[in-house]
């Protein structure tokens, strides 16, 4: 069952609480569905991706999760892409390249050093 993007806040923060346990607020709701409607991504499905991912952000904080941690060493950490259009990260070798190869798909200027990865 998708969540019900298509209702109002209530029946979405049901919906969390009803399959997660995990009580979102509902100013939180209303600013995901406030940016699905500003459409700044010019799609439904980006623009409900973001919105989707700010959710999974509050309900695991709800659930007591962190977003990151700093139990870890200085060590690259190995990536692996799989699926659809996964062949873009082929080359790379740790997360630390994801920002690079993306600003390559995209398009946009790499701020952050070289470009690891260039598009076909």
């Amino acid at each position: 069952e998708a969540l019900p993007w298509g209702t109002d806040a209530d029946t979405i923060r049901a919906y969390l609480y009803d399959h997660f346990k995990a009580p979102v607020s509902e100013s939180a709701v209303e600013q995901a569905l406030t940016n699905i409607q500003e459409d700044a991504f010019g799609n439904t499905f980006d623009n409900r991706l973001i919105a989707v991912a700010e959710m999974t952000a509050k309900v695991q904080s709800a659930l007591g999760f962190r977003q990151h941690s700093s139990n870890h060493s200085s060590q690259p950490v190995p990536f692996l892409a799989i699926g659809a259009g996964s062949d873009a990260f082929a080359d790379i070798t740790s997360i630390a390249d994801i920002p690079h190869v993306l600003c390559a798909l995209e398009g946009w200027t790499d701020t952050l050093g070289t470009i690891v990865v260039s598009p076909e």
